[in-house]
């Protein structure tokens, strides 16, 4: 609920957001949950909403990929001549961050691995063509069990293990010093395997 609340104050600001989650159930979950809260506060009509899953088939997934594309540059183009637009939230799985060229004002992630949370960054006012900085926030999520479900994505307790001192030991930084975190990242990873 947290998420979703969060979610919903990122789009009232206009802001085209993304939300990624580590596994289908809870990427399905969290949409269903914000789709719902959208549509209590009369907030739907005025919002794009999409999901986007490895569950989807390929053709299905293309078109929701082609779809996100031209709303976010219908908003652009808005933006540009001074228009109001609907802001775009998309909640998917991994399926965002590798090869996909879409960019949003601010992305949500699920933690997952570090090189995970580096590639989810490309989708962060991914061209630098807005005069804003774009935000990535990592958050953790737990289920109805109390389990992080990363564990079953992310299988390296290592890994996992690596990407908390960083996560937790930063506190945070900016996209210079992503290339030394990830080489300090690899590093301790391959020193402890």
């Amino acid at each position: 609920q947290r998420l979703v609340e969060e979610v919903v104050m990122a789009v009232g600001e206009g802001k085209n957001t993304a939300v990624v989650m580590n596994t289908i159930k809870n990427a399905a979950r969290v949409f269903c949950a914000l789709r719902d809260r959208l549509a209590a506060s009369r907030m739907a009509d005025d919002i794009e909403i999409y999901h986007l899953s490895g569950a989807m088939t390929p053709l299905h997934k293309s078109h929701t990929i082609n779809s996100v594309r031209s709303a976010l540059e219908s908003n652009a183009r808005a933006l540009e001549n001074l228009i109001a637009c609907r802001p775009v939230v998309v909640v998917s799985t991994q399926v965002l961050e590798a090869g996909v060229d879409l960019s949003f004002d601010c992305v949500y992630r699920e933690l997952p691995v570090l090189p995970s949370i580096i590639q989810v960054s490309g989708r962060a006012n991914r061209h630098g063509e807005k005069a804003n900085v774009a935000h990535v926030y990592v958050f953790r999520f737990v289920d109805e069990k109390g389990t992080e479900p990363r564990r079953y994505v992310y299988k390296s307790a290592i890994w996992r293990e690596e990407t908390d001192r960083i996560v937790e030991g930063t506190g945070g930084w900016s996209e210079a010093e992503s290339a030394r975190l990830l080489q300090v990242f690899f590093k301790e990873c391959y020193s402890r395997a």
